[in-house]
């Protein structure tokens, strides 16, 4: 069969049969070769397209291998597509599409191959029936006649399934469905848990928790907060809806999840055993002030003498998940470098500040914005200055070699148990704080000859520099000075 894609193309055949009665003056071949190139013309430009798909029909199997299918369903699925395989006609094409949490070809569309068995991995603990009518429609060729067979229990946790049937009737595939239901005679359910939207911190508050039951039956009910069991109950349900009622009280501010369970002897269907919540606690304003060691400093006590509520963390050690964070107005990041909050922490805050629309302040310090590293850091597009550094700002960093004397007179004591050479280690680890991640520094420690403490490289990390230079110790011997200063620092 042919057909045009652009059929309104042939129009034009009007106007330019028109044309070449009143322009052509060529007769005989010249005229009709003219009429086969005009006609050769306008019927490419329409499109045309042959039908090449060949006879027969393609089925798309569509099978539920999710944990809510019935145990001895895998075998009946099975079966029921060895049946279509023995029973394909001449042309008939059979594939087969499985799905748990996503979809998996199976096997692709084929007239002549068999399934032995299911050998693709599913997530069983889902069942996303959207995502496997949408990947058994991609197989289907438009130029032949198709239908999709779904196998399934019906239940269905991912899209909604109707969007994918609705593009299935636009394609004109239709959809059958053999259903394969669990038994539910005598089923006990957790059919919604009823938590407040928002509490305030230390505001009691209960919660409702709706078990439906087949059947009159006893059983318990665990109750968890995150992972943390708050509530255990057991309970004589009678056949219809059970209301349960808990309390339970909250300190912290954010979003706190929470998890039902019941258990019951000889429930047929214990998937659906399982409930869940959240209720959000608004703490009011709150901040948080990350900084490289956790305590408060004179920005912290700034905020708390505004009686702004304020909690501490020290970067290298800080939570700042998307949970921990959501109970903050804002975050401060106070003169930490990139390095020690790494990509993951900084990520998580710019999931804060876009998503959640938390506030953000990034302080400077030696240790922040550009020489810090957060140039094309997940922070740098959030800040209303550039990270980059540029040339005018690198011709400012130094390379700086410290040379100590460690003779034998830097032993004598100076008073408060400190010696010349305690002062000497003190002055140069000060020294070395000052410098940031741009700069270079070595440390020799000079007797007769000079020692390489710390070869010149970038001052990456300062505290591992400074425990080096505090551990230098007088070890007797003359001053050469002179070794000192010819000796190359990096050797």
């Amino acid at each position: 069969m042919i057909w045009f894609q652009y059929p309104e193309v042939l129009l034009l055949a009007i106007p330019a049969g028109i044309a070449f009665t009143r322009l052509n003056r060529a007769t005989g071949i010249t005229a009709g070769l003219r009429i086969a190139l005009l006609v050769a013309l306008i019927t490419a430009l329409a499109g045309p397209r042959i039908d090449v798909g060949g006879k027969g029909i393609d089925i798309v199997v569509v099978a539920d291998r999710s944990r809510s299918m019935p145990a001895s369903a895998q075998d009946s699925v099975l079966a029921l597509i060895h049946d279509l395989e023995r029973n394909r006609k001449t042309g008939d094409r059979v594939a087969v599409v499985t799905f748990g949490g996503k979809a998996q070809i199976e096997r692709p569309l084929s007239d002549n191959s068999s399934l032995g068995a299911f050998t693709k991995e599913i997530q069983p603990d889902g069942s996303d029936l959207s995502d496997a009518i949408a990947t058994s429609l991609n197989l289907v060729d438009k130029n032949r006649p198709a239908r999709l067979l779904v196998l399934s229990d019906g239940e269905a946790n991912g899209a909604d399934p109707l969007s994918a049937a609705r593009r299935a009737r636009e394609e004109g595939v239709p959809i059958d469905y053999r259903p394969f239901e669990r038994p539910r005679l005598g089923d006990v359910a957790v059919e919604s848990i009823q938590l407040p939207d928002s509490v305030t911190p230390r505001e009691p508050f209960q919660f409702t928790v709706d078990i439906y039951a087949d059947r009159e039956a006893h059983g318990q009910v665990r109750v968890f907060r995150g992972s943390n069991l708050i509530a255990r109950r057991e309970a004589d349900f009678v056949s219809g809806r059970n209301r349960l009622t808990f309390r339970d009280l909250l300190e912290q501010g954010g979003m706190q999840p929470y998890k039902v369970e019941v258990d019951v002897p000889g429930d047929p269907l214990a998937e659906n055993n399982v409930g869940a919540g959240v209720v959000f606690v608004d703490a009011g304003p709150r901040v948080l002030v990350v900084n490289n060691d956790g305590k408060e400093g004179t920005l912290g006590r700034a905020l708390q003498s505004a009686h702004i509520p304020v909690d501490f963390q020290a970067a290298g050690k800080s939570n700042l998940s998307p949970d921990v964070l959501d109970r903050y107005r804002a975050i401060v990041v106070e003169n930490v470098p990139a390095s020690a909050l790494g990509r993951v922490r900084m990520e998580h805050l710019a999931q804060y500040v876009e998503d959640l629309g938390g506030g953000f302040l990034l302080t400077g310090g030696e240790r922040s914005f550009g020489v810090g590293g957060y140039f094309k850091s997940p922070l740098d597009s959030l800040l209303p200055v550039s990270m980059e550094l540029r040339h005018e700002h690198r011709k400012n960093r130094v390379a700086i070699t410290i040379a100590l004397d460690r003779s034998g007179s830097m032993a004598v004591p100076i008073g408060g148990g400190k010696t010349k050479m305690d002062l000497a280690d003190l002055g140069t680890a000060e020294c070395v704080r000052l410098l940031s991640e741009g700069d270079m520094v070595s440390v020799l420690a000079v007797d007769t000859v000079a020692h390489v403490i710390q070869p010149m490289g970038p001052v990456e990390d300062t505290e591992a520099i400074c425990s080096k230079v505090l551990k230098i110790e007088s070890q007797g011997g003359g001053i050469y000075i002179y070794d000192a200063l010819s000796r190359p620092a990096s050797s």
